[in-house]
């Protein structure tokens, strides 16, 4: 809530956050893991981090467009992990650097897109997929006419997931 409701006058001083934060998740990546708890560790500040990017990225807005590379890099390597609370934090900050960079998101498309098929498919894990749908809108709004080519996909999506009686409403 410090970020959300700082003054218009520290948005200097939060962009400096930008790639402090981008190099802490980077070295999540490089941990050794070898039990359990590792793993838990490891998930657990992977998502504490994605959530400091998103607040960050929502307070910056346009501001964070020249960390957005960076970041999306990173949370497609989020992805490939195995934790779904890491993946709905990871996605909810996917969906502010859509709104930080608009059309330009397109550029990610192609490589997010699987990421965001699996969050919309991701019934067992009600949250994500909630999430995702919110991604959906948020990119929707970034892309405009340019979201076409996903819209059949993602719209298939949604309508199974209307039709499945198992996910929570």
């Amino acid at each position: 809530t410090t970020l959300t409701n700082s003054a218009e006058d520290t948005k200097p001083h939060i962009e400096q956050l930008l790639p402090v934060i981008n190099q802490r998740l980077e070295r999540t990546f490089a941990l050794q893991v070898v039990s359990n708890d590792d793993r838990e560790q490891q998930s657990e500040l992977q998502g504490l981090l994605c959530g400091s990017l998103q607040m960050v990225t929502q307070k910056l807005g346009e501001r964070a467009r020249p960390y957005a590379d960076q970041m999306m890099h990173l949370f497609l390597q989020v992805f490939g992990g195995k934790d779904s609370s890491v993946h709905e934090a990871a996605l909810m900050a996917v969906g502010q650097v859509a709104n930080a960079t608009e059309a330009d998101f397109e550029k990610y498309m192609p490589h997010f897109r699987p990421f965001l098929a699996l969050g919309l498919n991701n019934c067992e894990e009600h949250q994500v997929c909630s999430v995702a749908v919110g991604v959906v809108g948020d990119i929707a709004r970034a892309l405009e006419a340019k979201m076409l080519p996903y819209c059949d996909e993602i719209v298939d999506l949604l309508l199974r997931n209307l039709q499945n009686p198992d996910l929570a409403r």
